[in-house]
């Protein structure tokens, strides 16, 4: 690989659990992070998005900086940390724009990812200004959280085709993941 190549040693840390439960399933995958040695860190990069545990992100990045090992976080903003967070906002309202407009869709819903997060406050805001641009009331009960993961999106799903007469013309989500989700619930 290219970081052989270079002299560059890597170190995978990872849990197919996303902590969103706060089961004993969740509880043993946390302990994979438990066995970082920071020590033979140089650097670390992170994908913050991925992590649904607030308090054992913190806690890795405060062990990172306490130990001077700077931290690079993918695709969410964290405090201390260099971050890479692609700007896909405009791509994201042509496609809500594509669906809206060209497929003549006027009830919509919007399923996003953590609650006061940056990267989905920033989707939900995408939504809110393409309902807005298209003269579309903004609703607060056709937006809901599925925390980008497959779980909570299809509680959010279950509840739609339990509590709704009829179902939204589009069900738009925040990320791939919960967009598969919704597609294999209301298969």
């Amino acid at each position: 690989s290219n970081a052989a190549k270079r002299g560059w040693k890597l170190l995978f840390f990872n849990s197919f659990p996303d902590f969103s439960n706060q089961d004993k399933y969740d509880e043993g995958a946390r302990s994979v992070f438990e066995c970082i040695n920071y020590e033979i860190l140089d650097g670390m990069i992170i994908a913050a998005s991925t992590f649904h545990d607030d308090a054992l992100l913190r806690s890795i990045v405060q062990s990172c900086h306490t130990r001077h090992i700077p931290v690079v976080s993918k695709d969410t903003i964290l405090p201390g940390c260099a971050a890479v967070v692609p700007d896909s906002k405009e791509s994201y309202k042509q496609l809500l724009n594509h669906v809206i407009r060209d497929h003549d869709i006027r009830d919509t819903f919007f399923i996003a990812g953590l609650s006061n997060e940056e990267y989905s406050d920033s989707r939900i805001a995408c939504y809110k200004e393409v309902l807005e641009e298209n003269g579309l009331p903004v609703l607060p009960e056709n937006i809901a959280y599925g925390n980008y993961w497959e779980g909570p999106t299809v509680s959010v799903t279950e509840k739609l085709i339990s509590e709704r007469d009829k179902m939204p013309g589009a069900i738009f989500c925040a990320n791939a993941t919960m967009a598969h989700a919704v597609i294999s619930c209301l298969k």
